[in-house]
């Protein structure tokens, strides 16, 4: 009897440090975040993690446990854009986001990989370096 209490004390107390030692924890309710983002090739991070990237009709649709979460948007020749969004569970939660072009950084394309680059907006009329 006593050899139980034992065993059982000592697999309580190994149940206890696993949880605390940040070991898995219980699932929640759920429910989906849905952003449309123009433009489509815009980054999304949300509580500074990457998602994953959206279609290329700016459309990603992702599950998310119910709470609180913000949202970045940002895209090379734009402001970014910072959101707070909050989940429910069984339902979806739609941000449609339209980033605004940044006059003084215009986007271009990497030629090898047609990827966006930084760089600066040269005016049309600009004199050519001598």
């Amino acid at each position: 009897m006593r050899r139980f209490f034992a065993s059982a004390a000592l697999c309580a107390a190994a149940a206890l440090a696993s949880a605390c030692a940040g070991g898995p924890k219980a699932m929640g309710p759920s429910g989906h975040l849905v952003v449309v983002v123009s433009p489509p090739m815009a980054s999304l991070l949300l509580d500074e993690q990457p998602l994953s990237t959206a279609r290329s009709d700016g459309r990603l649709r992702t599950p998310l446990y119910v709470g609180a979460y913000r949202l970045e948007v940002m895209a090379p020749g734009y402001f970014p854009i910072y959101r707070d969004v909050r989940i429910e569970a069984g339902k979806e939660t739609l941000m449609e986001v339209k980033l605004r072009a940044n006059p003084d950084i215009a986007p271009a394309l990497d030629s090898a990989t047609q990827t966006p680059t930084l760089g600066p907006r040269m005016p049309s009329d600009a004199a050519a370096p001598l």
